[in-house]
């Protein structure tokens, strides 16, 4: 026990030095001058707040955020945009009620991790192909207006919430138990191997916590030969994630946008200057 509790002081103390020495960096960063309005108004926040993953006004509103959580054959669940979002079965209603906090400021109307805006969404008869899927909330927004449904989850703790938050739907969902990557494994999948994908509208959300290359390797042919498609993907988790994602899709001929504000993704060790990245790239293509 007593090694347990050295280790565990150990972790917090490290990672309270890392959190107040990137606090410094950043604001000395700011005082160089070679940062935009919107930028400096981020770090004015950061320097009042503490480090954030939010750095914005709109996030003030979810301290106090609450929801009513509900139990259902022992699944967790909260009413999300009038249908059930089920959670995992050992959580509580104080863990369901911070990770539920969590997911609804990042789909906040001003949040930089918005998937999606009202020139930029899932359209009727769309296919809706959901990488990272988690729980779901993005998916069962979109239900009613998808034609087909696919999620990619690999982690085995999501699988049951999923079927719970998708019962009735059966027919149009296929959950895929894989993550989507550059091959066809045992553990991954391609979405170059879905061949009913290429003459479709399909509209692909990509958030899987860093692994966006991979998927890319994997989707090529997807990527060129696709009648219609959308993708909102993730750019805040490595340092070059924007600039390097933008030129790749610029280069296939797709169109181009971020979502307005930005990230600090301080859980990266890896963070430098300019610390603040921009949350989601959104393209589109049409042939």
């Amino acid at each position: 026990m007593f090694f347990k509790s050295l280790r565990v002081k150990i972790y917090f103390w490290r990672r309270d030095f890392f959190r107040k020495k990137l606090l410094k960096r950043i604001i000395e960063f700011s005082k160089k001058g070679s940062v935009n309005d919107l930028e400096l108004e981020s770090i004015q926040f950061i320097e009042k707040n503490g480090l954030c993953i939010f750095p914005h006004s709109f996030s003030e509103k979810y301290r106090d955020f609450k929801t009513e959580v509900f139990f259902e054959n022992s699944f967790p669940y909260v009413f999300h945009k009038g249908r059930k979002l089920f959670f995992k079965k050992r959580w509580g209603a104080e863990q369901v009620n911070h990770y539920y906090k969590s997911i609804v400021m990042e789909q906040d109307d001003e949040s930089a991790h918005l998937y999606c805006d009202a020139d930029f969404t899932v359209e009727a008869g769309d296919i809706l192909i959901d990488l990272g899927v988690a729980e779901g909330n993005f998916s069962i927004e979109n239900i009613e207006k998808a034609s087909r449904v696919y999620l990619f989850e690999k982690n085995q703790d999501w699988l049951e919430p999923l079927e719970e938050t998708f019962k009735g739907f059966e027919e149009k969902v296929t959950i895929v138990n894989k993550f989507a990557g550059s091959e066809d494994s045992g553990n991954s999948v391609s979405l170059d191997s879905f061949s009913e994908l290429f003459d479709k509208s399909i509209f692909i959300k990509i958030d899987v916590d860093g692994g966006e290359r991979e998927v890319l390797k994997g989707m090529q042919k997807l990527l060129k030969e696709a009648q219609k498609i959308k993708i909102a993907i993730c750019t805040y988790h490595s340092q070059n994630d924007a600039i390097e994602f933008e030129e790749y899709f610029k280069k296939l001929g797709f169109e181009t946008s971020f979502s307005s504000g930005y990230m600090l993704f301080y859980h990266d060790k890896k963070i430098k200057a300019p610390f603040l990245r921009k949350g989601v790239l959104r393209v589109s293509k049409y042939q």
